[in-house]
């Protein structure tokens, strides 16, 4: 692990909004990570699409070392969790599972209590056995971090398929397409509206 401060720094503009196509609840964070590393933490999901992961945490006492900024531990360990709910929602279907192999975090600027954070964790690389992802940390929507991992992909035991999510997910969509055109319903493309162009009733 290494972990660098920088004293001075201008900082980068880093606006952040939310996909609502892929918004995601934090209750739901709340929820499946009780009584875990990233719960105890406070870190919250808020969006979950196949190209970013972005999430949330408010400074508190907790996450301080003594002289009253934020420690570097909980800047790491905020963007390895951001990262690492990016890359579960990637990994093949079947069992399969990961974990951080390498990482490195650098400080532009301090963090105290009440102050909000924003990270927003893109996938570099997603292979076969490794994925890269880099974390980008915002306050007031300036970078005030930035983080970059390796993560091992750990293939699951026995004789679980392994199957991408990604090719499962093209499958299904194309499966969907085919039924829509099948009957009569023509959709928009990119948007998501359904137009029904049939004048009979369909059969659902």
């Amino acid at each position: 692990i290494s972990t660098t401060l920088a004293r001075v720094s201008p900082g980068l503009p880093l606006p952040i909004e939310i996909d609502p196509t892929y918004a995601f609840d934090p209750a739901i964070t709340n929820k499946f990570t009780q009584n875990t590393f990233p719960g105890w933490l406070g870190f919250e999901i808020v969006e979950l699409g196949p190209k970013r992961a972005v999430g949330r945490m408010t400074v508190s006492e907790r996450h301080l070392h003594n002289v009253a900024y934020m420690h570097a531990g909980a800047w790491t360990a905020f963007a390895d969790s951001i990262a690492g709910w990016g890359a579960a929602r990637l990994l093949p279907v079947g069992g399969w599972n990961f974990t951080t192999a390498e990482m490195k975090t650098n400080i532009f600027h301090t963090a105290t209590v009440g102050d909000e954070l924003i990270a927003v964790a893109y996938p570099l690389h997603v292979g076969q056995r490794t994925h890269v992802w880099e974390v980008r940390i915002a306050r007031d929507d300036v970078q005030v971090a930035n983080f970059i991992c390796t993560q091992v992909l750990l293939a699951p035991k026995g004789d679980a398929p392994k199957v991408s999510t990604s090719v499962v997910l093209s499958d299904l969509r194309f499966l969907i397409e085919k039924r829509l055109r099948e009957a009569g319903i023509v959709m928009a493309f990119p948007q998501r509206d359904v137009h029904m162009d049939s004048s009979r009733p369909l059969r659902v």
